[in-house]
Order: structure tokens, then C-alpha cells, then sequence
């Protein structure tokens, strides 16, 4: 009828059970996307392919597991194989008398 007012919203697509990281966790390079990730103290450069973003975060499509260990702050010093000493994990009870680097990760 003539004045009637309705609010309806389109959903174009969707991605059910995507990853979310933040979006500075993602490393952009022209040979493709990539994240760190930490297993056994040790960092791992590893593929993703990204989604859609919202705002800050981005959606990991494939690549990483749900229980995967991501850098999001410390990236920069890292390189393949670089161990690592993650921000919150308790101190390892054996003195180590190789350089380390520190990052802060979020699990999947």
C-alpha cells in the first residue's frame, strides 16, 4: 500500500566456518598470501588463501587448521624456522642458549 515502509537486507554470499584472523597477521606478497605459524617454538611460513574482509579481520579459506598457532605481532623479525618464544606460554625449564625471537599468536 501506498506509505508503507519495509527494511529488508540482500545476504549475496556467504562463508559458513571461516577462519578469522587480524588482517595484519597476513603477510601480502606478490607470490601470494602467507601467515606465520608457531609449532614446537619453532616458526613456519605457510600459505593461505584469503575471503572477504570485515573491518580488521580477514577470512582464511584454506591453509591453516582450526587448532593452528598464528603470529599477529612480530612477524617482521621472523623468517622460516626462526625459533620462537610465544607471549603468555610459561618459560621452558632447560636454559637455551640460542637466540629466540618473541611473538604474540592466537589459535584458530
Amino acid at each position: 500500500k501506498p506509505g508503507k515502509f519495509g527494511r529488508f537486507a540482500i545476504i549475496y554470499d556467504a562463508q559458513r566456518d571461516a577462519l578469522l584472523l587480524p588482517r595484519d597477521a597476513v603477510i601480502e606478497a606478490e607470490s601470494g598470501d602467507s601467515v606465520y605459524v608457531i609449532k614446537d617454538g619453532v616458526a613456519s611460513k605457510v600459505p593461505v588463501d584469503t575471503g572477504y574482509v570485515w573491518d580488521q579481520q580477514v577470512a582464511i579459506l584454506d591453509g591453516l587448521q582450526d587448532d593452528d598457532r598464528v603470529v599477529i605481532v612480530g612477524q617482521a623479525a621472523l623468517q622460516d624456522g626462526t625459533k620462537v618464544r610465544v607471549i603468555g606460554d610459561p618459560e621452558p625449564e632447560t636454559a637455551n642458549t640460542e637466540s629466540t625471537t618473541t611473538a604474540a599468536t592466537t589459535e584458530g
